[in-house]
């Protein structure tokens, strides 16, 4: 799918030294065509919003949390057919935390420990010949990543890292990064 735009507004705390807080509200459009059995189309559109927040809790530990909704009508144009149009909803939870685990002073290294988890649960309406359905899936990340950043000649940068994750959905739980 393409995505045509993205608007994202930030609000910072006041400077202080210190940022403790960050929020924000992101809103993201995209749509797209694809085509379909017997020279039919998909054709889709979805306008999402998530309000989004990052905490300070000290210089070494942050938390964050993000939460939104979406709005889809997407409508299938078989070959030769009426269209058939349905509507769906998606909505996400998100919420981590990210802290510093050993930071040896100069920042030549430091070790960061990174957790967060997702909730994505969408539905859509019956139509006909459809029955309506719903889905889910949550994931679980656990995440070291090390410094020092890696810079390159062509001034690409390398983070080493090492993640495991765990997501869970209707087909069952997969292991491995998310």
């Amino acid at each position: 799918m393409d995505v045509p735009w993205r608007k994202c507004l930030e609000r910072r705390s006041p400077p202080d030294g210190r940022e403790t807080k960050l929020r924000g509200l992101e809103r993201i459009c995209e749509g797209g065509c694809q085509p379909f059995a017997d020279g039919g189309v998909v054709i889709s559109t979805l306008t999402r919003i998530y309000p989004w927040g990052r905490y300070a809790l000290s210089e070494r530990v942050e938390v964050w949390g993000a939460a939104g909704y979406g709005v889809s009508t997407p409508t299938l144009e078989p070959g030769g057919q009426d269209a058939i149009r349905t509507s769906r909803g998606p909505l996400m939870a998100a919420a981590g935390l990210r802290g510093v685990v050993i930071e040896d002073g100069t920042e030549d290294f430091t070790l960061e420990a990174k957790s967060d988890s997702m909730t994505v649960e969408t539905s859509t309406n019956a139509v006909r010949g459809i029955e309506d359905a719903e889905a889910g899936v949550t994931q679980f990340l656990l995440c070291l990543q090390g410094t020092p950043l890696i810079l390159f000649d062509d001034r690409s940068l390398l983070t080493p890292s090492i993640a495991t994750g765990l997501r869970c959905d209707g087909a069952g739980i997969d292991g491995g990064p998310a």
